[in-house]
């Protein structure tokens, strides 16, 4: 009856539980991801976050459901997707940050707002609203400023 795999992370929370139930074919991923959010990554970092998503691709496969702690169900190729579209953020936020662009000036670059606008799939508008999207561009750059010290 050892049907569920368990996996420990650290991206989203010092500990990320995921686990896979083999007869369903379903993951349970926590906060790892979300389809109908921003990425949260700010205990692992960039590193963690990478990491979590490779245990989850390990695990999956094109038939996988991979249930997030927040939104609906989804599938390997989404997730495929928010792992590139995390990625093409933090290196436009890094791009931004090595040219000596300030917080308020990111929040107002057009590709940074393009870039946000993949994460938001149901079309809220805002999104996020100034003060939640000015909080997640500086958490962006902290994590982007510790993993520069590591």
């Amino acid at each position: 009856m050892d049907s569920f795999t368990h996996i420990k992370v650290k991206s989203h929370s010092a500990i990320d539980n995921i686990y896979y139930h083999k007869e369903s074919n379903s993951i349970f991923v926590g906060d790892v991801f979300d389809k109908s959010w921003h990425p949260v990554f700010y205990s692992g970092g960039i590193k963690g976050f990478n990491e979590a998503i490779d245990a989850i691709l390990n695990l999956c496969d094109e038939q996988s459901l991979i249930i997030p702690g927040h939104g609906v169900p989804s599938s390997k190729l989404s997730l495929l997707e928010f792992r590139k579209n995390t990625f093409e953020w933090v290196n436009k936020i890094r791009e931004l940050l090595k040219k000596g662009v300030g917080v308020g000036e990111i929040m107002i670059d057009t590709q940074v707002k393009d870039i946000l606008g993949k994460f938001n799939v149901k079309n809220k508008s805002p999104f996020l609203p100034q003060k939640a999207y000015r909080s997640f561009i500086e958490r962006n750059i902290s994590v982007i400023n510790d993993e520069k010290s590591l």
